[in-house]
């Protein structure tokens, strides 16, 4: 029980950062899209995507090594 609620805040603070992050990406992708900039679109949408790929790889390095 002890090993469960020591974690959870631990798992809630990676969640939030990474909807915080999405969230934030969403917010300058509708801009960019209502404005017509594709240019800052599409580096952007390439820029999260990029962010994504590498905090997935980093956290999977983390769990597997800390396992």
């Amino acid at each position: 029980m002890a090993a469960v609620g020591s974690t959870g805040s631990l798992s809630a603070m990676l969640t939030d950062l990474f909807i915080g992050l999405s969230v934030g990406v969403n917010i300058l992708i509708s801009r960019y899209c209502g404005a017509g900039k594709k240019k800052e679109l599409d580096e952007t949408v390439h820029t999260a995507i990029a962010t994504a790929a590498i905090s997935g790889i980093i956290l999977v390095v983390i769990g597997v090594t800390s396992g």
